[in-house]
């Protein structure tokens, strides 16, 4: 009787650690075998990303994106006219912004305009969106206070 052939031994995982978790929109480390290799831009419009294999380690991707500082930076996937008194209603008083959304999910808030009264006159302006973009009218307004002119 011939001895049983020994079982081939699994390959022990290859330890490696991500700082970023293979996020290419933000700049990492990765560690394997002793040494860093550190996510970089290769130019403007390319990253080189290092990510962990559980089979290799260290592996490494390419990204055809806006590249800076080591991660590719979001794209404006669109933007937002946002009033909060809905348009031009000088009754209420509203704040008007931008709200820019990412690629990456995020959103950011723009500058804020806020609706005001023009101190010594019988004026306030008021904004609000037109055509995706921020808007001013002076609105004349007897009695204004806080940005809203009184009932009538």
């Amino acid at each position: 009787m011939e001895p049983a052939p020994e079982p081939t031994p699994e390959p022990a995982p290859v330890a490696c650690t991500d700082s970023d978790g293979a996020d290419q929109f933000t700049k990492g480390t990765v560690t394997a075998g002793g040494e860093e290799y550190v996510d970089y831009c290769i130019s403007a419009s390319e990253l080189k990303e290092y990510v962990c294999d559980p089979e290799l380690g260290k592996a490494e991707k390419t990204y055809a994106c806006a590249c800076a500082a080591g991660a590719c930076q979001p794209e404006i996937t669109h933007v937002e006219c946002v009033d909060t008194d809905e348009g031009q209603d000088r009754y209420t008083y509203g704040e008007v912004y931008l709200l820019t959304y990412y690629s990456d999910g995020s959103t950011e808030k723009g500058e804020v305009f806020s609706d005001y009264c023009v101190e010594g006159t019988n004026n306030m302006k008021e904004y609000y969106c037109q055509s995706g973009e921020v808007r001013k009218l002076d609105v004349g307004c007897v009695g204004c206070s806080g940005g809203v002119c009184p009932a009538k």
